[in-house]
């Protein structure tokens, strides 16, 4: 499996992932953000998603940005689901509960759609399918 999955409202970017070095651990990681982190400016997290773009076509990497308008009520939604789960992380497991798992639950939550997938490509097909603008 190759890719990453993220998500974002406005500028506000969410992701999840691995410890660093810790990915592919048989019984798993403890969660965090991951290019949240990586791309910020600070280092700390908080990456918008300009930044997080410009990071990832720095590093030559293709990237496909799905957009849709939403509510306030939805993205209010979608951020209520990222917070919590960047404050309860839980285990990150490359065969389960990885970067695409939590992109898809936040959409179902905030009422985008039921989306299920636990490959990029497989929720990036998904959002094709489904009507999203993909960039």
């Amino acid at each position: 499996m190759s890719g990453h999955s993220g998500a974002a409202a406005g500028e506000d970017f969410y992701d999840y992932g691995p410890q660093p070095g810790e990915g592919t651990r048989l019984l798993g990681s403890k969660g965090r953000p991951w290019w949240d982190i990586v791309a910020s400016r600070s280092g700390s997290g908080g990456a918008s998603l300009t930044e997080v773009y410009s990071f990832i076509s720095l590093k030559g990497k293709n990237v496909s940005i799905f957009t849709m308008d939403v509510t306030e009520g939805q993205a209010a939604a979608f951020r209520s689901y990222w917070n919590d789960l960047y404050a309860n992380p839980g285990t990150y497991h490359f065969a389960g509960r990885q970067c695409t798992t939590p992109v898809a639950n936040s959409l179902r939550h905030a009422g985008l759609g039921n989306y299920r997938a636990w490959k990029p490509t497989t929720l990036a097909n998904q959002l094709r399918n489904s009507g999203w603008t993909e960039h």
